[in-house]
């Protein structure tokens, strides 16, 4: 009888752990974005693009994932747009945030003016562009770029 009752109890035990178990062998759930990390990927953006103003290649490239598909579609013509332009200014109107996962979605309108190196004229370029970016450590990277490249030389 006492073996008949180890074993119940020994089963209804096994029962019982057999779903925590298997609840602690699933994956981590993904972070849910804050508020806070919305206004922190448009400071990252913003930083991104003063350093692009500034000419700074070497910061934008920790800027931006190079994971990134279309990595070269933001490298490449920054370092073109150094060349060919110069007193750039970047400026975003109409500025819609989206908060996903772990990435923060901005879509914003921007226009940039500038001088251009060859004959030295007034040059403006305005689009619409929406920019995914992603936290990685301690910095957020730009991760996707879609719509009007504002890094374009031309």
């Amino acid at each position: 009888m006492n073996t008949l009752r180890l074993l119940s109890l020994l089963g209804a035990l096994i029962a019982f752990a057999a779903p925590s178990v298997a609840l602690s062998t699933q994956p981590p759930v993904a972070k849910i974005a804050a508020q806070t990390d919305v206004q922190v990927a448009l400071d990252a953006l913003k930083l991104l693009l003063s350093a692009y103003a500034a000419g700074n290649q070497g910061q934008i490239e920790s800027l931006v994932d190079p994971a990134m598909i279309g990595y070269s579609r933001v490298v490449d013509p920054v370092r073109d747009a150094g060349v060919a332009q110069k007193q750039v200014r970047v400026s975003l109107s109409d500025t819609h945030t989206q908060i996903s996962d772990d990435v923060v979605i901005i879509q914003t309108h921007w226009e940039k003016r500038f001088i251009s190196n060859p004959g030295r004229r007034a040059g403006q370029k305005s689009g619409v562009c929406t920019f995914v970016l992603r936290p990685d450590a301690t910095v957020w990277r730009l991760s996707a770029l879609s719509g009007d490249n504002p890094f374009v030389a031309e």
